[in-house]
Formats: structure tokens, sequence, C-alpha cells
């Protein structure tokens, strides 16, 4: 986490472990519910140690003690009552050194389209994004307990393990994601948003996943996307509170970091990956977005390798 230029806290692993779905033998579900302390016992001590970047959609609901949760270079400081949502291609690191328990749910993304609800509810599938849950929310005792009470359901139901559970299972999780949301929702601004300005942020967030080590200027995401520069910019002022040029900076840094805490390439290819024609305004870019120079935010980070 970088905070008034300096990284608060450096993690042991350098390298990062590509992690996939990948449930108990004989588990045919997209989706599942266990305690952290049985991942701890089933799972392989460097693995759990290891800095991860899961494929699927991790939701962690802390049930006992505190931990540190280190999430693309944030360290949550997380209790009982903090549910902390991780999603795919996000790097994260658990806290084995403290004492603590947390429900864990890991799901794939085709779970979020329930089919079988969409038509029994209309539009179901939309009530919630995960992108306004954040990555952390902190829940007052009682919605813990009922949020807990929930999981603990899911947990009971997704043991029978057959495809008939499934449709059961993706309505429990909606109804868990809306009890988030609104909790969340709460201590934030009762600002509207606009249906179309949700539609258009999140057709920008699709191109700039697909094109953001090609191209770094806003302006050609709005005309690739059919709207004009302020179109595009008041729907992610509504929606995300920034400019789409502040998002776009965001994602490139962000994956700067990455490259730069958990690969050895050499500063010059990190840039020529991003997309810059020079180091040198790589350099410039990462430096007015951090605090720090590509080399400084290494050293620091991999402890002065």
């Amino acid at each position: 986490m970088v905070k008034n230029g300096q990284i608060m806290r450096r993690i042991n692993a350098k390298t990062v472990l590509d992690v996939t779905f990948n449930p108990q033998p004989d588990y045919l579900l997209p989706i599942e519910i266990c305690h952290f302390s049985d991942i701890k016992q089933r799972g392989k001590k460097s693995h759990l140690r290891s800095v991860q970047r899961l494929d699927f959609y991790l939701l962690l609901g802390v049930t006992q003690g505190k931990c540190t949760h280190n999430l693309d270079f944030d360290l949550h400081q997380c209790c009982p009552g903090d549910w902390l949502l991780v999603t795919p291609s996000q790097v994260q690191q658990f806290d084995l050194e403290s004492k603590w328990d947390a429900w864990i749910i890991m799901f794939r993304p085709e779970v979020l389209l329930p089919k079988l609800a969409s038509k029994v509810i209309p539009d179901l599938s939309n009530m919630v994004q995960l992108d306004d849950l954040g990555e952390r929310v902190s829940l007052a005792a009682d919605e813990h307990a009922a949020c807990a009470a929930l999981v603990a359901q899911m947990e009971n139901d997704a043991s029978q393990g057959n495809k008939e559970t499934l449709a059961l299972l993706q309505l429990q999780l909606q109804t868990l994601l809306v009890r988030l949301s609104n909790s969340r929702s709460v201590s934030l601004p009762d600002l509207p948003v606009s249906a179309s300005a949700i539609e258009r942020v999140d057709r920008f967030k699709l191109a700039v996943e697909r094109n953001y080590k090609i191209s770094h200027q806003s302006k050609i995401y709005a005309q690739q996307l059919g709207y004009t520069d302020k179109t595009l910019s008041r729907a992610t002022a509504e929606v995300l509170g920034i400019s789409p040029k502040q998002y776009l900076s965001n994602r490139l840094a962000l994956e700067a970091k990455r490259m730069l805490a958990h690969t050895a390439e050499q500063i010059t290819r990190v840039g020529d990956e991003l997309g810059f024609d020079e180091t040198t305004n790589f350099v410039k870019f990462f430096k007015r977005h951090t605090g720090l120079t590509p080399r400084e935010f290494r050293q620091q980070y991999r402890g002065g390798k």
C-alpha cells in the first residue's frame, strides 16, 4: 500500500500464484462455501502464503479475531462484521500470522447470471453490481449476524452437491449481495444514478480492460463507444466520482505496480508492455500517480531488491 509516498508494509512473497476455481473432488457446483480454517487445513501452507491472483470471485466475511488482508497493495484491517470482496484478476494475500476465521464464498463469474431467477423476478441479476460494493463493507452486529446465518444456510444447501441446488444458491448469493450493498449505501450520499450512466460506465470499463495497454487517451474510448467526451465524463462522474482519464490512469498504475512488485521485468520492459513509447514517459506517469519512481517503488516493496 502506498500512502504519503511510503509503502506501509511489504509482503513476503515476490511472485504471483495464479489460482483457479478448484473445489473438493466430486463437488459439481460453481460456488463453494466454507470457513477459512477449512481452507487452511486442506491447502498447502506455501500456497496460502503466496501472493495470489484468482480467476474467480471470493467474498470473505470475518467471524472471529482480526486479520490484515493485502488486496492490490491496500492493507485492509478486518475484524468481525467486515466483509471483503476479491474480484478476478486482483492480487491478494491471506494473513497467516494472526488468529482469525471467516466465512469464505468462492464463485465463478457465471454464478452472477441467474437465468432462472431473472425469469421469476425480472432484472434480479442486475439488482446489485459488484462494483457498487467496493472492496470492503463493515456491518453492524445484527446485520452481520443475519448475513452469517444466510451463509451458514448456503453452506448447508451446497453440501447436497447437486446441480439442482444451484438456482437456490444463486438467489441466496444475490440476497447476501443486496444486504451488503444496502449496508454500504447507508453511509454514502443518496445521489441518483441513472441507468444510462451505469450502462455507459460498464461499457467504458470493459473497453479499458481490453485496451488500456494500447490506448491511454479517454477521448479515444469515448469515440469508439459512440459517446462525446462530455457524455462519458458525466457518466463516470455520476457513477464513479472521477473522470474517465483518472479511471484509466488508475488502471494503468495498478498494473504497473503489479508488474514491478511481482515480476523481474526490467522497468523499460514494464513501460513497453503498458504502451509507453519512452521509458521517461512511463517514469513520469508512475511518479505523478504514486509519488515514487518505478525503481523506488520496487525497492521499497521488494526489500531493496
